[in-house]
């Protein structure tokens, strides 16, 4: 993971109904945490991570911000594919 896919995950886990994440970002994360994101026609992004998936409506501007609920359901995604905040402390590659 790069830089903005470590401050992503920290402010998901550290705080998921105050984010400043943006759906883009969520996006960059998922794959970069070697999963799968998809923006589809109904407007919502899906992810597929580790064997679980999630999706999170999108307004019309792809880059606004995840509101309370979304940051938690963010979080809880993460938690049930195995991902752990700790994971934002290196490069990614050793924790996985």
């Amino acid at each position: 993971m790069d830089k903005r896919d470590r401050k992503t995950l920290r402010q998901i886990c550290t705080d998921p109904s105050k984010t400043l994440t943006t759906r883009l970002d969520v996006e960059h994360m998922v794959v970069a945490l070697g999963g799968f994101a998809e923006w589809t026609d109904k407007r919502h992004l899906g992810a597929k991570l580790n064997g679980h998936t999630a999706s999170f409506r999108t307004p019309e501007v792809k880059s606004s911000r995840l509101d309370a609920a979304d940051g938690e359901k963010l979080r809880d995604f993460l938690r049930s594919a195995g991902v752990r905040e700790d994971m934002a402390d290196g490069d990614g590659e050793n924790n996985r």
